[in-house]
């Protein structure tokens, strides 16, 4: 879950700002790390993980602290709007916490090459389908939104909920696609830098560094 802002009106502004930090992040990822193979490849992968985390969590403790405000001071619609951020920002700060700290934990150097590829690639799937969960996010607060003029003891909330689901729907849609198309750029970059080939005896798939 995600989200930001201290007026519902100003979501396009949070939203902008919130684009600029990831895709300033995020931009450097042409890493060289084909001349010393894989090991250099899980490295890179692994940073970019902890960067989108970092992302994450700094977006939702901004969420979490103007949201706060905006619930105790905000009246209506812009109240719940708030509150709906509060909530959702800190279940993404929990999430990010938690993977971080997880990494931190793991000992990398135990697991494999197809291990850790796994890894990655279990990382860039579970990008990609969040992705396509934060369309729905962003469908179900249009419909709160819409819902909201046909109800008279519940519209505020509708209203205020449902632009606060369209907002942090919308910034982990690009959070979301922005990490897959990271990690996917850099995993057939390096693809690209490597030869495969099959070992006829064992019937296994070998990865031999090009360099």
């Amino acid at each position: 879950m995600k989200n930001y802002l201290i007026t519902g009106g100003s979501g396009g502004i949070g939203t902008a700002l919130a684009l600029l930090l990831i895709f300033v992040v995020l931009l450097p990822a042409g890493e060289a790390f084909a001349q010393s193979g894989s090991p250099a490849f899980h490295a890179q992968s692994l940073r970019n993980n902890n960067t989108g985390m970092v992302v994450l969590g700094s977006w939702a403790i901004l969420n979490i602290s103007t949201g706060a405000i905006g619930w105790r001071h905000g009246e209506g619609a812009r109240q719940y709007f708030h509150q709906m951020n509060l909530f959702w920002n800190g279940v993404n700060l929990a999430i990010a916490a938690g993977a971080l700290l997880g990494n931190h934990l793991t000992d990398f150097s135990q697991m494999d090459d197809a291990q850790l590829m796994a890894r990655h690639m279990r990382m860039e799937r579970l990008f990609l389908i969040n992705a396509g969960l934060d369309v729905l996010y962003m469908a179900a607060g249009l419909g709160m939104t819409h819902w909201a003029g046909r109800s008279v003891k519940h519209a505020d909330r509708l209203l205020g909920y449902g632009r606060s689901v369209i907002l942090q729907g919308g910034f982990l849609l690009v959070f979301d696609a922005a990490m897959y198309l990271w990690q996917r750029s850099l995993r057939l970059e390096f693809m690209d830098s490597i030869s495969l080939g099959i070992h006829p005896a064992q019937g296994l798939l070998s990865v031999t560094i090009g360099l």
